[in-house]
């Protein structure tokens, strides 16, 4: 609790006199100094000042009993001078506040009458604050303006409060079957129960362009389209990939039927000519000698020979395997005792193009070759118990 009492200012109206006198002569003094009236209170002031009214025949006079109150009425309500003294006086009448004073309305007034001592006893002492002028000779009245800062007091005090808390509490117990989980190690073995051997290869390798039709479990025949044209050059082209359950085996192209001769490609570079260097198989005129020219096959600059139908089949056996790269099916996925391997990846596809030079041909043929394990799908089998 902080209380402060700060005094800035006071007013104080003080009169000092230094001439014994009493009320009366000074009320006799003021009487004396006024001047004479009679030359005020003449006819014509007081005509000036106070109207001449005659009570002979007022405007009431022609109102009878009945008319009175509409005439009030109407005093009260039109735009005149009466009117507007009415109206302000309702309107002061029904604003005005209602002050409802309290059991002890000069309480405070009390207090500052028994205050008054201590806050500004000693004021104007000689050694108590300071005032504007002083008071001196005869007779002086007027406003005297002093201050003197009081004394602060400052109090504090602190209160503690202890309280206490009596606390109950009710408790169940009830008693619930354990549960454990216990973790052990248990072999797990895969097994192949879907299509293996032929079946299996033939869903493992995916075509395009033209498809491979199985002419044994281990050999898919591709057939190109006969072209024409006469001695030109002739390119076909189809593509193959690989899914991840076909692994450690062969893929290759392994047969080419073909008329007059033949180059491979592989992915856009050349790996195999029959007959000649690995430059693109191109024909030309051959000079065979005066007046003499034949069309010819050459490989690049490099003549092979000249243009034929002849029918022929190699068998250049190409890996097609190292361009079909794909990842083992996996990994294993565990669904509480249940244990899968996912499966589906596939890998790139590789470009295979049959080029072929000729005066004519038919029947193209490309033999592709596939072994090695493979299996559909896979089982898991969980040895042993916990």
């Amino acid at each position: 609790m902080n209380r402060s009492i700060i005094l800035s200012f006071l007013l104080c109206l003080c009169v000092g006199e230094v001439v014994a006198q009493s009320d009366r002569d000074l009320a006799q003094d003021a009487i004396d100094s006024l001047p004479p009236i009679s030359s005020e209170l003449t006819q014509g002031n007081m005509e000036a000042t106070v109207g001449s009214f005659t009570t002979a025949a007022p405007p009431e006079t022609q109102l009878d009993h009945t008319d009175f109150e509409d005439e009030q009425l109407r005093l009260q309500y039109e735009n005149s001078d009466t009117g507007n003294a009415y109206s302000a006086s309702r309107d002061s009448f029904i604003t005005r506040p209602t002050i409802e004073l309290p059991d002890d309305p000069l309480a405070l007034a009390d207090d500052a009458i028994e205050q008054s001592g201590s806050v500004v006893g000693g004021l104007f002492s000689s050694s108590g604050g300071v005032c504007s002028q002083d008071f001196q000779g005869g007779r002086f009245q007027g406003i005297q303006y002093c201050r003197k800062l009081l004394s602060r007091t400052i109090e504090t005090c602190k209160q503690s409060r202890h309280a206490t808390v009596d606390r109950e509490d009710d408790w169940q117990c009830d008693t619930e079957t354990a549960s454990y989980i216990k973790t052990c190690n248990a072999a797990v073995t895969w097994s192949c129960n879907g299509s293996t051997g032929g079946a299996c290869r033939q869903s493992a390798l995916r075509w395009s362009g033209y498809s491979g039709s199985w002419i044994s479990s281990t050999t898919a025949r591709v057939t190109l389209p006969v072209r024409g044209g006469g001695c030109t050059v002739k390119t076909d082209t189809f593509h193959i990939k690989r899914r991840d359950f076909l692994d450690n085996g062969s893929l290759q192209l392994r047969t080419v039927h073909f008329n007059g001769r033949v180059q491979v490609r592989i992915n856009g570079t050349n790996v195999y000519t029959y007959g000649g260097p690995n430059s693109n198989l191109n024909i030309r005129d051959r000079d065979c000698g005066k007046n003499c020219s034949v069309k010819a096959i050459y490989a690049g600059s490099t003549h092979i020979e000249d243009c034929t139908n002849a029918r022929r089949s190699v068998t250049p056996a190409l890996d097609l395997y190292r361009y079909v790269p794909v990842a083992q099916p996996g990994p294993s996925t565990e669904s509480g005792l249940n244990i899968g391997i996912s499966q589906g990846k596939e890998s790139a596809w590789v470009r295979i193009d049959i080029v072929r030079a000729n005066s004519s041909e038919s029947a193209p043929l490309a033999d592709v070759y596939s072994t090695g394990n493979c299996c559909s799908s896979f089982k898991a089998s969980v040895g042993g118990s916990c």
